[in-house]
């Protein structure tokens, strides 16, 4: 999904880089300011590149849409792995542990920071692809 959202993305300038063009071909031809009985649905290659343009911001929307979701699911993933791995090392701390570090520390750690941590390495990896 990554590679199909990088696709589309680089034909939206193009097709509209063809709308301009076929616009700019179509009036700049007559010598004066007046635009005549031409309307622009009628300028070649004007209503075919709207439609390529539509379809394309569609499917970029679509597929940029379903990557998200994929770092969200994997973002989770990372979270609830890093969850379970601070639990099982609090578990096997000796007791002695516990007496010297505050249990609201550890509840800050096992809540708070996992899921800090755990967005900011799904975003990073997000805006890095």
């Amino acid at each position: 999904f990554l590679l199909a959202a990088a696709l589309t993305q680089i034909y939206i300038p193009r097709y509209t880089g063809n709308i301009l063009d076929a616009l700019a071909n179509a009036y700049s031809h007559n010598d004066n300011n007046d635009i005549g009985d031409k309307s622009i649905v009628d300028v070649p290659g004007f209503v075919s590149n709207v439609q390529k343009l539509l379809v394309m911001a569609i499917l970029c929307g679509i597929f940029s849409g379903i990557r998200g979701s994929i770092f969200v699911v994997i973002g989770g993933r990372v979270n609830i792995r890093m969850r379970v791995k601070l639990m099982d090392s609090l578990l096997s701390q000796d007791i002695g542990f516990f007496d010297t570090t505050k249990t609201g520390d550890i509840t800050s750690r096992l809540t708070s920071d996992t899921t800090l941590v755990g967005d900011q390495v799904s975003l990073n990896v997000n805006v890095f692809l």
